[in-house]
């Protein structure tokens, strides 16, 4: 059975899809039909989803399923990468030696954002009614 993404396009394992509810984006890893996923839909209700090519999609990036009728196929460009992500996919094309130095300019960038998350989390400060009961 091929199944369709909002556009109409036949969406596949390995596509890039978005949710325009959250903009989540993420890879394909699974399409399924089963109708046991969703208790809120009647088996009746699938029965009709099944006829019109959609199934359940389930998305690496947050290991959650999808009804392919709300996702959309798009190119991985358009992906939202995390940093560890973004350099793993920077450093396909680069050799042995390159890696290396790209390695410790990852190290060091981490490090940097780290050291800035946790100056963050020191500056903030929380008055003194913080946690009251409201009653």
């Amino acid at each position: 059975m091929e199944v369709i993404d909002r556009l109409g396009n036949i969406i596949k394992n390995g596509d890039y899809v978005r949710y325009d509810e959250t903009g989540t984006t993420g890879k394909v890893i699974e399409i399924n039909n089963d109708v046991s996923l969703n208790n809120n839909y009647k088996t009746k209700d699938f029965e009709e989803f099944i006829d019109l090519n959609i199934a359940w999609i389930k998305v690496d990036s947050t290991n959650l399923y999808y009804l392919s009728n709300v996702l959309e196929i798009i190119d991985k460009s358009n992906v939202k990468l995390s940093k560890f992500d973004q350099y793993n996919s920077s450093n396909e094309t680069f050799n042995d030696n390159n890696n290396e130095n790209n390695s410790d300019d990852f190290k060091e960038d981490m490090v940097e954002e780290l050291k800035n998350q946790l100056e963050d989390l020191e500056n903030i400060e929380l008055s003194s009614n913080v946690g009251e009961g409201g009653g």
